[in-house]
């Protein structure tokens, strides 16, 4: 039995282009389907997205070892303290079928926090 063509995608704006597989298993593909919805959206021009980030910026930690004048962390009051590992877990597995990029920056010094490499092991 012979493989089925690529298909060719026509949008609003009439650019068409060729996908290696049928698109009825996009939904079977979750950060693929995630893409899709975001560019679908896009190319549409919605202002609201049925779809989820797929860049997440997680601060583990708020200390710091600097003072920088010009930083919002001596300002903003928040606990100095780690991100708990449930919380930082639950954070990964939620958000891990449509995660393409997890920065572990913030306010914070990711070096303060002991357990960076082990987070970032756990990202992966």
């Amino acid at each position: 039995m012979m493989p089925p063509a690529p298909l060719t995608l026509y949008f609003v704006c009439g650019a068409g282009f060729s996908l290696p597989f049928d698109p009825r298993q996009l939904p079977r593909m979750p950060r693929i389907w995630n893409r899709w919805k975001l560019l679908h959206g896009y190319l549409t021009g919605r202002t609201r997205l049925n779809a989820l980030p797929v860049e997440y910026i997680v601060e583990t930690t708020a200390k710091c070892n600097l003072y920088c004048p010009m930083c919002p962390r001596e300002t903003h009051k928040q606990p100095k303290a780690d991100m708990e590992d449930e919380i930082f877990q639950r954070l990964v597995q939620e958000s891990g079928s449509s995660a393409e990029h997890m920065m572990l920056i913030g306010l914070g010094e990711p070096f303060m926090d002991r357990k960076i490499f082990d987070r970032i092991e756990y990202c992966e």
